[in-house]
């Protein structure tokens, strides 16, 4: 059986861009081309909230208020009257249907700028436009970088709880074997098999939706290319077929990448019952590197030997490729093999029952939420911590890790920081009262802790070994929070 459960919500994602004859701008023909994806029960329901949505992202970046009297008012009544009175033209390019009935739609809103300048005008002295029509280009050009990472994010705020849902399970409990060296004691072979469910086609197609909605055209690409600037490649494989894709952002790559490192989680997101049986429960598959659990090839990241960076002397190389192989419904994800041991002499004098009929295994369902920019690592009554890795700071010195914490921006944020102490102990907390370490199963490093402990030393944690003392030039990785 297959579960999904959804709130009804809206979720943007964006890509703008400015038409204009000749690559110059007019003050008659000037438009703004915004590519949204919106989430509603009905599909009348998602095109109005990628309107509201589109024009709430565009005045945010075009229109600014001049007072803080009101100030909720006067925004609420800018993105009305840019609802009503500046789309030019709106046009579906892909629809998809979620396992709730609710509707996905990505869309391509066109907006006048010449009626966003008016209504700046007829707002008077409180509100203005930000930029001017001749600085646009280069503008455009950043905010086409930062809104690719940015609708990636929310598409796999769906994708990363779809995906807890796309594994069905099956039990297999062999016969117990006794074995009579070097002590007699009873081995009972216990097997669970993962198989991908319909979930997995949905998450499949929705991520080609974005990505076709979302990546660099041809032209676009060509332009990248005669002027030296980088761009990073993603590539979807599915039934030997690979779909590429050209991002602009590397922050794209980096949410594609946490999509491929939270494979195992999804993967092994069971449970079984009864969940405090003395001889088979959850605690048996606790450890998510046993040699006989074995996963399908979700994919690879590739970091390329050209654009690197020098950071504190060390040579970085920057991630330029993440692969995604997609399984299909039915494929095999993942199984995962255990030998319960136990004593003759117990298994006689408890008198233990081991049988198909007293064991069950299910889903877990959605335990892990992907909001405010990352992956949520702690949460209570609303607040909490969401993390982001940016996966090509590796192995960097501590006074490095806090510079490019303090200029990194992901996903619509520019507030991340390094966790302290205090932050790390809730995560270590949280992860473990909700059995979530397996999202970092993929993950070996070690973090820096954004505190000093004096001239020359700091901490680092990882979540085996929690939080330890180091040297600022060892060389750790970095992972990213920010407070929500």
């Amino acid at each position: 059986m297959i579960h999904s459960i959804f709130k009804v919500r809206v979720f943007l994602l964006v890509l703008i861009f400015w038409s204009h004859p000749n690559s110059s701008f007019s003050q008659e023909t000037s438009k703004i081309e915004v590519i949204v994806t919106g989430e509603g029960k009905t599909i009348e329901d998602a095109k109005k909230s990628a309107i509201r949505n589109a024009s709430e992202k565009v005045a945010g970046l075009f229109i600014s208020t001049k007072t803080q009297i009101k100030k909720d008012e006067i925004e609420n009544n800018i993105i009305s009257t840019i609802s009503s009175t500046a789309i030019t033209s709106f046009d579906i390019l892909k629809e998809s249907k979620l396992p709730n009935q609710s509707f996905v739609l990505t869309t391509k809103v066109v907006i006048s700028f010449n009626t966003i300048d008016n209504i700046v005008i007829k707002m008077g002295d409180n509100a203005k436009l930000n930029g001017s029509l001749f600085t646009l280009n280069i503008k455009q050009q950043i905010l086409n970088e930062q809104a690719e990472s940015d609708a990636l994010s929310n598409a796999f705020t769906i994708i990363h709880g779809l995906m807890q849902e796309s594994f069905n399970y099956s039990l297999n409990i062999s016969q117990p074997k006794i074995v009579s060296t070097p002590y007699k004691h009873v081995i009972i072979p216990v097997d669970i098999v993962a198989t991908a469910n319909d979930n997995i086609e949905i998450c499949h197609q929705l991520l080609i939706d974005i990505l076709e909605s979302v990546s660099m055209s041809n032209n676009e690409l060509e332009r990248y290319k005669s002027i030296g600037k980088m761009f990073y490649i993603a590539k979807i494989e599915r039934n030997n077929e690979v779909k590429t894709f050209s991002l602009r952002n590397q922050a794209s790559l980096f949410v594609l990448n946490t999509f491929l490192k939270s494979y195992k989680f999804y993967a092994k997101s069971f449970k079984l019952r009864p969940s405090n049986d003395v001889l088979i429960n959850d605690d048996l598959f606790k450890n998510n590197d046993h040699d006989n659990d074995t996963y399908f090839d979700f994919g690879v990241s590739e970091f390329g030997n050209k654009n690197n960076l020098r950071r504190d002397g060390l040579l970085v190389k920057k991630m330029n490729l993440v692969l995604i192989r997609f399984l299909k419904s039915k494929d095999i994800g993942g199984r995962f093999s255990r030998n319960v041991e136990v004593s003759y002499e117990d298994l006689v004098k408890n008198g233990y029952s081991v049988g198909k009929n007293k064991y069950s295994v299910m889903p877990r369902g959605k335990v892990s939420y992907y909001k405010n920019g990352g992956i949520v690592l702690y949460e209570n009554n609303g607040t909490g911590f969401a993390a982001f890795i940016p996966w090509d700071l590796k192995s960097v010195y501590w006074n490095t890790a806090v510079k490019e914490a303090e200029a990194f921006v992901a996903n619509g944020y520019n507030d991340w920081h390094l966790p302290t102490r205090e932050d790390f102990t809730k995560i270590y907390n949280y992860l473990y009262q909700n059995n979530l370490f397996s999202l970092f199963s993929d993950i070996n490093s070690a973090f820096y802790i954004g505190e000093e402990r004096g001239t020359l030393l700091t901490w680092s944690f990882n979540f085996e070994h929690g939080i330890f003392e180091t040297g600022k030039e060892i060389g750790f990785d970095v992972l990213l929070i920010r407070n929500f």
